[in-house]
């Protein structure tokens, strides 16, 4: 998960490790820890919206960027790895990946965007597939961060 505040990154909360608890107690059911993580997650990233921050969940589809983060995270926008943008023109099963990725997150939501967007060629597929936005060399060359920008 990205945060559009800082270069703050609220993934270690979700997948965090569990404090060790002592040997004289019982541990508590895996579920359980869980869903206090989420639930201390859910808290963090509420507490930054109220400031005017965003998220992204990064890389969906692919790793850890999971249908239950999609579901029980706050998110404002859903990030469609390039891995599945990258072939759209050409491979069928990406083509639809991107488009389900992009319907589901529409559906809890989200607004979406395409990483490796390239070309016009690929963008032109994504507008008619109805993403939201793209990121890419298609859209702009990366560009050097000026120091006047940053002070």
């Amino acid at each position: 998960m990205t945060s559009s505040c800082r270069s703050s990154s609220t993934s270690s909360i979700a997948a965090g490790s569990t404090a060790r608890r002592s040997a004289s107690r019982s541990p508590r059911p895996r579920r359980w820890r869980a869903s206090r993580r989420q639930t201390q997650a859910n808290r963090f990233i509420q507490a930054l919206k109220e400031l005017g921050c965003k998220f992204a969940l990064d890389d969906f589809g692919t790793g850890l960027s999971s249908f239950g983060y999609l579901k029980h995270f706050p998110v404002d926008y859903l990030k469609i790895d390039g891995s599945f943008v990258r072939e759209i023109l050409r491979d069928p099963i990406d083509r639809e990946m991107v488009r389900s990725i992009n319907e589901i997150g529409h559906l809890t939501g989200k607004q979406t965007i395409a990483e490796f967007a390239e070309n016009a060629e690929i963008i032109q597929m994504l507008t008619s597939l109805g993403v939201d936005y793209a990121q890419g060399y298609g859209v702009a060359q990366p560009q050097r961060v000026l120091k006047s920008a940053v002070a």
